[in-house]
């Protein structure tokens, strides 16, 4: 799974004009989109700030793919809320928002991961009504990586 990674059709990907998703209370801002990159083993991905009323309060990544790697380990979306605004439901809350985007791109579901000892995303994942298919073990993966993965499937 590790050294497979070719860029194939995502070569060719097309992203959405999305600046901004959500309202001015609460929304998903593009930073940027990024193409696949073999050197990298990056898939097509957006890269959002989470915006509340207009501070910036976390990031979230869309990564347009059904790689192998992206559908076991790594999951279509990646958040992080920045630590003081932690517990309020935000991260929920921003793949909410970017369900319209999804939808777009052709997506029926997605899937989720998270480290089993996560316990703040975990619930974040459980509270979208994300189903966990398996807590899987990778034997194969080089040292700077996590072993262990929860998948979930989110069905949009």
């Amino acid at each position: 799974m590790w050294h497979d990674f070719t860029i194939g059709d995502y070569a060719k990907h097309k992203f959405f004009d999305v600046p901004q998703l959500g309202d001015r209370q609460f929304g998903l801002t593009l930073l940027e989109t990024f193409p696949a990159c073999a050197q990298k083993r990056w898939v097509p991905y957006y890269h959002f700030a989470i915006v509340r009323h207009g501070k910036d309060i976390g990031h979230l990544n869309f990564r347009v793919a059904n790689s192998r790697i992206i559908t076991e380990y790594d999951g279509h979306i990646g958040y992080r809320i920045f630590p003081t605004f932690r517990g309020f439901g935000y991260a929920a809350k921003a793949c909410e928002t970017l369900r319209p985007l999804l939808r777009l791109h052709k997506f029926s579901s997605v899937i989720l991961t998270c480290n089993p000892d996560n316990l703040a995303s975990r619930h974040t994942i459980e509270n979208l009504g994300a189903s966990l298919l398996e807590i899987k073990e990778f034997k194969d993966v080089p040292r700077s990586m996590d072993r262990l993965k929860c998948r979930y499937q989110w069905v949009l």
